[in-house]
């Protein structure tokens, strides 16, 4: 729903209670500059989306489930996507190009109870809600360069079907998971000099490589899965992620920043 002073100056919103809210996502659209945080918890792949592909992360082997997402509604992973961290805001690119702020219909609360304001007094945005829309600036920025490193990939046919196929036990039938795209690593190694330069200069080549390196994390995806599948927390017997990497509740813009 989009959010505008004049409709909502008097509403305010309410903050998810864990990430349930994404449970039901088996990928999750992510961004050039999360690359080295993406690659050692996530299968990257790609997807076709009408004339082009989309980068994404694998966050399960089945449709409609994240293996990530806990019983209490953690995320148990090291590193959670910005896709995921804006919610239940985003930003909407309309016609003329321009963004308007949104929010998830069932984090809007209109009346004077509501937990957390929109606007200030004054009319500005509440801090906690301009410091989201400067994040999710940052993230729509990058989600262009991003998709322009995925097209110059696709217009030299490096991005092939990846047959994924899995099982959660010997006495299940093998299922393939279709849809999904990887790096033809034997194209990319053929490539010359000038079409690996032209890689490097958008960022696509460490792209690439990226993706090729993070399809190790495809087993311990389907393992993950197979434990959800009989009960079990992946994470059993193991601290709390927050213990050890701290907490998300801040909006942290390390990830964009060039090195």
């Amino acid at each position: 729903m989009p959010i505008s002073k004049s409709d909502h100056s008097n509403c305010g919103w309410k903050k998810p209670q864990g990430y349930g809210f994404f449970s039901n996502n088996q990928i999750v659209q992510v961004l050039l500059a999360e690359l080295p945080k993406l690659i050692s918890c996530y299968p990257l792949a790609f997807i076709a989306n009408q004339d082009k592909f989309l980068l994404v992360a694998l966050l399960g082997v089945e449709h409609g489930r994240n293996v990530f997402i806990s019983t209490s509604s953690e995320w148990d992973a090291s590193y959670v996507p910005s896709s995921v961290r804006g919610y239940p805001f985003s930003l909407v690119r309309l016609n003329d190009d321009s963004l308007t702020l949104c929010i998830s219909e069932e984090c809007l609360v209109c009346t004077e109870a509501a937990p957390e304001p929109l606007f200030q007094p004054s009319g500005e945005l509440a801090p906690h809600v301009a410091n989201t829309v400067d994040f999710l600036r940052h993230c729509d920025a990058n989600r262009e360069v991003t998709q322009r490193a995925v097209d110059v990939l696709a217009s030299m046919n490096l991005i092939e079907v990846w047959p994924i196929q899995y099982r959660y036990s010997d006495r299940l039938d093998t299922t393939r998971l279709s849809g999904i795209y990887r790096i033809n690593q034997e194209c990319l190694h053929g490539l010359e000099e000038k079409a690996l330069k032209k890689l490097m200069e958008c960022g696509a080549l460490g792209l690439a490589y990226a993706q090729l390196f993070s399809m190790e994390q495809l087993q311990p995806l389907i393992a993950r899965a197979k434990l959800q599948c009989s009960g079990q927390s992946p994470l059993a017997g193991m601290p709390e992620l927050d213990d050890i990497f701290g907490s998300e509740d801040s909006f942290n813009f390390d990830f964009l920043k060039k090195e």
